[in-house]
C-alpha cells in the first residue's frame, strides 16, 4: 500500500474459532507480524502519536481507496464521534460561533453529546432518514446546521441535502460512521464527513476515526484535535485531544491491505440475506449501494418485535438506533420494528434455513408465535 513497508509476512491467519453463537461483529484476525512491519515507520522516526508517519500513510490509503478529489483530504483521529465533534468546531470557527444543530431521532447517541448537546432533534422520514420536511418546517433562527447520518450506508450521494442547506446557506455534516464506501464524494458541494473505525465497522479495527474535509481546512482540522495549538483562539475552548497513536492506525492498514478477502465474504452474506428478505417479502429500511460495505442488513418486522424472540439462533442479531427523542413517532416505530441482521464473512457458517425461520418471525403474527411453531413453518 502507498507510502508502506513493502509486507514480508507470511502469516496464516487462524481461521475464527467457533463459537457456539456467531457474534454481530465479526471475529476478526490480526496479522501481528505485519502491524509490526507496519509500525517500523514509527519506531524508525521514534514518532507513535501527535500525527506519526502511519496515521499520515493511512489517511493517503484512505483517500486512495475512496477516490477522493485532490482537493479534499482525510484526517485521521480517535473515533468517528471526535471526528463529528471536530467537524461542529470547524464550523463554529468559521460562521463565529456555536452552532445549534438539526439532527434526526434515528442515530446514534454521539449526536446529542458535545457540540449537539443543545441539538434539535427531528423525525426522521419512513426510510429512517432525516425529514427535511421536519426541518424546513422549523423556525430559521432555532437552528444553524444541519447532521444528515448516512443510514446503514444507504446514500450514494449527499445532493439532496447539500442542495437544501446551501439554499439555507446553513452548513452540513455529514455522519457517514458505517459509510466508508458506496458514496460519490466527486461533487463540488459534496459535504464534510465523518468516518468511524470502530471494530464493529468491517473495516475497522479497535477504535479510531476520520474527517473528509477541503485539504485547505485540513491544519485547522488537526488543531481541533490537538488542543487547538497554531489555530485561532476562539478554536481553543471547542478543541480536544483527539488524536490517534501510530499503531492504532497500523492495526487498521493491516485489515485495509486485505480488504479484497473479507469483503467478498462479507458482500456475498448481504446479497444472501437480501435475496431471502425479498423472496419472503419481507421489506428492508432502505437498501445501499451495491459497492457498500454493510455491518448488516435491515429487515422490518411487520409489528414490535424484540430481540429476545431470537434467542435460540445461533447467531446475533441488532437493532439501532434507539430514537434520541420518544416522541418522534416515526423513528419509533420504526425502532420498535427493526432488525439488524450481521452480514461478515463469519455468516457464511448460517444455513439459508436459519435465515428464513428469523425472516418468519417478521410476518404478521410471528413474533408473537412459540420459537418451535414458527421455525417448522419452513423446510
Amino acid at each position: 500500500m502507498l507510502g508502506l513497508p513493502l509486507r514480508q509476512s507470511k502469516s496464516e491467519l487462524s481461521p475464527p474459532r467457533s463459537p457456539r453463537r456467531i457474534r454481530y461483529v465479526e471475529d476478526k484476525r490480526v496479522d501481528w507480524q505485519r502491524v509490526s512491519e507496519i509500525t517500523a515507520l514509527s519506531e524508525q522516526s521514534r514518532h507513535w502519536t501527535n500525527f506519526g508517519p502511519v496515521s499520515l500513510a493511512l489517511e493517503c490509503v484512505i483517500e486512495h481507496l475512496i477516490a477522493l478529489p485532490a482537493d479534499r483530504a482525510v484526517v485521521m483521529c480517535a473515533s468517528g464521534t471526535v471526528a463529528l465533534q471536530a467537524l461542529a468546531a470547524l464550523q463554529a470557527v468559521k460562521r463565529g460561533g456555536r452552532l445549534r444543530w438539526a439532527v434526526s431521532a434515528f442515530t446514534f447517541f454521539s449526536q446529542r453529546t458535545g457540540a449537539f448537546s443543545d441539538a434539535v432533534i427531528v423525525d426522521c422520514d419512513g426510510r429512517g432518514m432525516i425529514s427535511l420536511d421536519a426541518v424546513a418546517a422549523l423556525p430559521d433562527n432555532l437552528w444553524d446546521g444541519l447532521v444528515v447520518t448516512n443510514l446503514f450506508g444507504c446514500l450514494s450521494d449527499a445532493r439532496r441535502y447539500s442542495d437544501f442547506c446551501k439554499a439555507r446557506g446553513k452548513p452540513l455534516i455529514l455522519d457517514s460512521a458505517a459509510a466508508l464506501f458506496g458514496l460519490d464524494r466527486g461533487s463540488p458541494d459534496h459535504p464534510v464527513e465523518a468516518i468511524s473505525f470502530h471494530h464493529t465497522k468491517p473495516w475497522g479495527v479497535g477504535e479510531g476515526g476520520c474527517m473528509v474535509l477541503d485539504r485547505t481546512d485540513a491544519p485547522l482540522a488537526r488543531s481541533a484535535i490537538n488542543f487547538g495549538l497554531s489555530g485561532p483562539d476562539s478554536l481553543k475552548p471547542l478543541s480536544c485531544n483527539g488524536k490517534i497513536s501510530d499503531l492504532a492506525c497500523a492495526a487498521i492498514l493491516e485489515r485495509l491491505e486485505r480488504l479484497p478477502t473479507w469483503a467478498v465474504a462479507c458482500a456475498a452474506q448481504r446479497a444472501r440475506i437480501e435475496d431471502l428478505c425479498r423472496e419472503m417479502a419481507v421489506p428492508l429500511l432502505l437498501e445501499a449501494p451495491r459497492n457498500a460495505l454493510l455491518s448488516s442488513v435491515p429487515p422490518l418486522a411487520a409489528q414490535a418485535i424484540e430481540l429476545q424472540a431470537f434467542a435460540d439462533l445461533s447467531f446475533d442479531v441488532g437493532k439501532y438506533y434507539p430514537p434520541l427523542d420518544q416522541r418522534c413517532g416515526t423513528a419509533r416505530s420504526i425502532f420498535a420494528r427493526i432488525i439488524n441482521v450481521p452480514c461478515h464473512g463469519d455468516m457464511t457458517a448460517v444455513t439459508d434455513q436459519e435465515l428464513l425461520r428469523l425472516l418468519d418471525r417478521l410476518q404478521p403474527g410471528g413474533a408473537n408465535s412459540p420459537a418451535t411453531q414458527a421455525d417448522g413453518a419452513r423446510p
